[in-house]
């Protein structure tokens, strides 16, 4: 076994992690990787999301390429010319953003739902 392997093993905490809905105690390295592949499968199977764990599935040598896109490069790049087509409607905005909530909601209601609740009361 190399050391690294040795290292994460005696170095792992035992947390407890959402899988499938449901917590899931990892205690193990093996636990972890077993959570890993079947949120792989799931995902395959269009039932949510894959869960990587990036301490433990990179180090020094590979901390630079994404855990799940390994040939990832940001994304896809529009078609150079759609872009010249429509360059007159293409903007970069520097407005700043605004703080103001959505409708039903404030400081002292932070979902608009809250306001359902005091309907019924």
């Amino acid at each position: 076994m190399s050391s690294r392997y040795l290292s994460l093993i005696s170095s792992m905490s035992p947390f407890i992690s959402d899988g499938r809905n449901e917590p899931v105690l990892i205690d193990s390295l093996k636990k972890l990787r077993d959570v890993e592949r079947q949120s792989e499968q799931d995902y395959r199977n269009q039932e949510g999301q894959p869960l990587v764990w990036r301490r433990y599935s990179q180090d020094n040598s590979n901390k630079d390429v994404h855990a799940l896109h390994p040939n990832w490069n940001a994304g896809e790049r529009p078609d150079p010319n759609w872009v010249k087509k429509h360059s007159d409607q293409l903007h970069k905005f520097t407005d700043d953003p605004g703080t103001e909530y959505g409708p039903g909601v404030s400081d002292a209601t932070p979902c608009a739902l809250d306001a359902l609740d005091k309907s019924r009361g």
